[in-house]
């Protein structure tokens, strides 16, 4: 008998059960039943397998699949800030790829030099950085992260360094694919 993922043939016999025979004619008129597996899970080809196939769950049996996605921005007005500007909150559930699209700006008054660095962090730890300058609306950083199962806060701090910042801008967005 196979082990899993078993299919039961689907023939329909016209002969009659004999009375006293272990195996009858009417055996053969079961449908398909399938042994093994979860609601949700895929059917797939598995030569490991002594069957040749293993029920799956759709996220671990079709890699480099996009699962999810998620975008945060923020953006702030006045003196330069402090502190990080975006704090977007992911959880994984399993060990999962993603790409982070980061987008930093600043602005300045009229003829004003200002600029500054972007970092990137993902919870305290620096991942990227860019430099800005005044008024060069936004400039985007393009990180490819893998992690385990976790929650994990991706950030944009941006720091000024040269002159007054009139409002600064922050995005982030997580592409995660199994």
């Amino acid at each position: 008998m196979a082990d899993h993922a078993t299919l039961i043939h689907d023939f329909i016999s016209a002969v009659a059960d004999l009375a006293g025979s272990v195996i009858k004619p009417s055996d053969w008129n079961h449908g398909h039943k399938f042994q093994g597996g979860v609601d949700g899970n895929l059917l797939v080809k598995d030569s490991t397998q002594t069957d040749g196939v293993l029920f799956k769950d759709p996220i671990v049996a079709t890699p480099g699949r996009l699962t999810d996605f998620h975008n945060g921005s923020q953006t702030y007005s006045g003196a330069s800030p402090s502190g990080d500007l975006v704090n977007l909150s992911i959880t994984l559930t399993v060990p999962s790829k993603l790409l982070l699209i980061f987008v930093a700006g600043l602005s300045d008054s009229a003829g004003s030099l200002s600029g500054g660095q972007a970092q990137f962090k993902r919870d305290s730890t620096t991942i990227g950085s860019t430099f800005l300058l005044n008024n060069v609306q936004e400039y985007t950083s393009v990180i490819y992260d893998t992690q385990v199962a976790g929650t994990y806060i991706y950030k944009v701090n941006i720091i000024a360094s040269v002159g007054p910042i009139v409002s600064c801008t922050g995005r982030v967005n997580v592409l995660i694919f199994t």
